[in-house]
């Protein structure tokens, strides 16, 4: 009849999938191998003394394990003895927010701690933690990024399944790079400026610049069939019009000369111009002649002397004849 002295390691996971080694006698010629009531699908006997297995599902608790044989079936005792342990849940996280450097000491609460040999931040193993009993250990958190994780713990029967209950948020928080003033009175009520360095928020609809709207990128391209519009020629301006010249002043009398034209000598009197004359004959008439007057040229003309206008002001100044 074989016999169960010893099995190695004697706790396992409820999934199971444990690696085990069963030493023994009479193990030679093995046809089953059951932990408690479920019995093991693959296992090989390597000896009369022992036997490897994988460990089937189980329900939490404690089970032995027995092997069948031509002699029998191996009887039960405190050495043969396998513990499933199930695998680990969380329930509660707290705090449940962290600052992206990390550092906070989280309180993680759930079942089935015991061996507990790893926690994580999302993909992020815990800087530390310290196992305090099967529902609650601590552990501090890892730097991270912006965002929510979950928080799993890992021990020998597997690792936590993800839920709602152990989430946990690293957050972000502004940088004080600037407080003025720096001092103020022991009562209070000082106006402080805080600057922090934070994100400019996305243009409203309807908010953007007009140089944005009327950006090459985003102007109606100009349909190659369509007329191009001329800008229409400028009116002709009262200012941009030809000065037309101004009509001539009558001349005027002594009554609108100035004071000043009134000292001034009068002007010479007009000489006479005097032709040339020249004799001619007519024809069929002996020793008859006329004397005519030459038109006199250019170079023999006496121009008359002129004198200065009187001004608007002194026209207005000085009253017409008549008046």
């Amino acid at each position: 009849m074989p016999t169960v002295t010893g099995v190695s390691p004697n706790t396992g996971n409820t999934a199971g999938g444990t690696s085990v080694t069963i030493t023994g006698t009479g193990l030679t010629g093995a046809s089953a191998v059951k932990f408690g009531t479920f019995s093991a699908i693959n296992y090989t006997v390597n000896s009369a003394t022992s036997i490897s297995v994988t460990s089937p599902a189980g329900s939490a608790g404690t089970v032995d394990v027995t092997v069948s044989a031509p002699g029998g079936t191996s009887a039960t005792s405190s050495a043969d003895q396998f513990t499933y342990e199930s695998v680990p849940t969380v329930t509660a996280v707290s705090p449940i927010t962290a600052l992206l450097a990390g550092g906070t000491s989280v309180t993680i609460t759930g079942t089935n701690f015991s061996g507990v040999s790893g926690v994580m931040f999302g993909a992020t193993a815990a800087t530390s933690y310290n196992y305090g009993s099967a529902t609650s250990m601590t552990a501090i958190a890892p730097p991270g990024s912006a965002g929510t994780v979950d928080i799993t713990v890992t021990t020998p029967d597997g690792t936590s399944a993800t839920s709602s209950a152990d989430q946990f948020s690293f957050t972000t928080v502004p940088t004080v790079t600037a407080v003025s003033p720096l001092s103020g009175l022991p009562s209070g009520g000082a106006s402080v400026t805080i600057t922090a360095p934070i994100s400019p928020a996305p243009p409203q609809s309807g908010s953007a610049p007009l140089r944005q709207a009327l950006s090459p990128s985003t102007r109606r391209p100009r349909s190659p069939s369509a007329p191009r519009l001329r800008p229409p020629a400028p009116s002709m301006s009262q200012s941009s019009r030809r000065a037309e010249p101004a009509p001539a002043l009558a001349p005027t009398s002594s009554l609108m000369r100035s004071p000043r034209q009134a000292s001034m000598p009068p002007s010479p009197a007009r000489r006479p111009m005097s032709r040339p004359t020249r004799a001619t004959s007519r024809p069929g008439s002996a020793g008859a002649s006329r004397q005519t007057t030459a038109a006199p040229s250019p170079a023999t003309r006496s121009l008359r002397p002129t004198r200065p206008l009187p001004s608007t002001a002194e026209r207005i100044a000085w009253p017409r004849e008549g008046a």
